[in-house]
């Protein structure tokens, strides 16, 4: 039983560091992101970064005019997972 923990652990760690590498600020600021399924909104169908934008990126919560709007919960290649806070559901983004 000890074992087990002592993997399940170990798997929690990799997970977590992982993630953390995954989601760095460079790879999804780097991008325009378009809201692809009908629910998970953040506000409007896309998300963009830079200087004229009102959206910011500071790990993992994605903010709006310094109001928490979405939580990051994975990045992977092209494509973004995220859980809205403005209706509470999960939205997929893909970078344009």
């Amino acid at each position: 039983m000890v074992k087990k923990i002592k993997y399940l652990f170990c798997a929690i760690v990799v997970m977590l560091v992982s993630h953390a590498y995954i989601n760095r600020s460079e790879n999804i600021i780097r991008y325009k992101w378009k809201h692809t399924n009908d629910v998970g909104s953040i506000s409007g169908d896309f998300i963009c970064f830079g200087n004229n934008s009102s959206y910011s990126y500071h790990w993992p919560v994605i903010k709006k005019d310094g109001g928490g709007c979405g939580v990051v919960l994975i990045r992977i290649n092209r494509r973004m997972i995220l859980f809205s806070l403005t209706d509470y559901n999960i939205g997929f983004y893909m970078d344009i």
